[in-house]
């Protein structure tokens, strides 16, 4: 869907004011009735023509600022399991998270999993 520059809609609003006849408007400018029908009630609703902002789609994100997120990370004592740090992020940013999720939210900002050598069943020789 395309998003239309604010200028064309305040001059398609002028147009229609003028003309009073949607259908010519609409072939004038090249657009959908249903556009300029929702142009209108939104001039209606919010009293300008500026496109509604848009919803972050999926699930609430439990993290909504990821500059702030690193940060915090950063700034707690090293743990050792990631377990240690779910406790940590309820308390500081009030609100619950799965162990998926944080780790999800830890990879996003470029920390990795970093697992321990393990003892080989084969005898070195």
């Amino acid at each position: 869907m395309t998003t239309y520059s604010h200028d064309l809609r305040e001059r398609v609003i002028r147009a229609y004011e003028q003309i009073g006849h949607k259908s010519k408007v609409c072939q004038t400018f090249s657009i959908a009735r249903s556009t300029l029908d929702k142009w209108l009630a939104l001039r209606v609703e919010t009293g300008g023509l500026a496109p509604r902002p848009h919803r972050i789609r999926g699930h609430s994100h439990k993290v909504t600022d990821l500059d702030a997120f690193r940060e915090w990370v950063k700034s707690e004592t090293p743990v050792e399991r990631l377990e240690e740090l779910i406790p940590r992020f309820e308390a500081h940013y009030g609100t619950p998270i799965s162990y998926s999720n944080l780790h999800k939210w830890l990879q996003r900002i470029g920390w990795s999993h970093k697992k321990k050598p393990s003892a080989t069943n084969k005898p070195s020789r």
